[in-house]
């Protein structure tokens, strides 16, 4: 049996919609004047933007993921854009379940507040 690249992206799709229903409950109860106003429809779509953001930097784990777009919602949109953000992302020695705990560990209050002035709405990809 042959598994096609369409069938496993489907399968990642689903799964990436059922992580993102989980993940809107969180930011609705944890998150709450982050996301407070917002329709669901447009927080659904912020938040499968930010999945795919995690994503493409190699994080894997939902809990990793979680924090990821939590920050997103939390500072800005773009917050991994900022230099020391960056760096630690693409630490390329650092295990990719490493990286957004060396994210949370290792930026100083400046570098977060660097971070929340990274981007707009208008980063959310057009969302």
């Amino acid at each position: 049996m042959m598994i096609r690249s369409e069938q496993l992206q489907a399968f990642q799709d689903d799964l990436n919609d059922a992580f993102a229903t989980k993940l809107m409950s969180h930011l609705q109860t944890h998150h709450a004047d982050a996301v407070s106003g917002m329709p669901d429809a447009l927080l659904r779509s912020r938040i499968r933007y930010g999945i795919r953001r995690a994503q493409g930097h190699g994080l894997r784990r939902d809990c990793d993921i979680g924090t990821f777009v939590a920050l997103m919602f939390e500072l800005s949109p773009a917050f991994d854009q900022s230099p020391r953000a960056r760096e630690i992302l693409f630490e390329i020695s650092a295990h990719p379940d490493d990286r957004m705990q060396n994210v949370v560990d290792l930026m100083t209050d400046e570098d977060w507040e660097q971070a929340a002035r990274m981007g707009d709405d208008s980063s959310w990809n057009g969302n």
